[in-house]
């Protein structure tokens, strides 16, 4: 059977998403130099160190089986979903607004490490109640 999901582990929380439909395919590092030319002809180099671009992974959580009629809803302003799925996004929320340093496994060598979740965003797809899009942005911190 394939893998369908990747986890992502901290401290407190241990979060398993669908595999990401867009975004991750790279990691990507750049240096930061600041390169200066005097008139005299001079160049200089200043090393920033490094920075990075934020790893963009998107996808699709959708209800099925024991999510959409064994669990109660939770109601918000604009939709109503599960008590699993709204655990879920609750603890990303959180993690985001904590700034706590996050354990991505199961997306592939390249992309697994630790990362800082960023921004998290989720909104329902147009024509079904049970499917949500999310999307989130990652600061690379570490490999692991």
């Amino acid at each position: 059977m394939a893998q369908n999901t990747f986890t992502i582990t901290s401290d407190t929380y241990t979060l398993k998403f669908n595999l990401p439909s867009y975004g991750g395919a790279t990691r990507t590092l750049t240096k930061d130099l600041a390169l200066f030319n005097f008139w005299v002809g001079d160049i200089s180099v200043v090393d920033k160190g490094i920075g990075n671009e934020p790893l963009v992974l998107g996808g699709v959580e959708t209800l099925t089986g024991d999510n959409v009629g064994l669990c109660f809803p939770i109601c918000f302003s604009c939709f109503c979903f599960s008590k699993p799925l709204s655990d879920k996004i609750e603890n990303a929320w959180d993690l985001m607004n904590n700034g706590e340093e996050v354990t991505i496994t199961e997306l592939g060598d390249t992309l697994n490490g630790v990362y800082i979740l960023k921004n998290f965003e989720l909104e329902t797809i147009k024509g079904t109640p049970f499917a949500f899009a999310w999307r989130m942005e990652l600061e690379f911190v570490k490999d692991i």
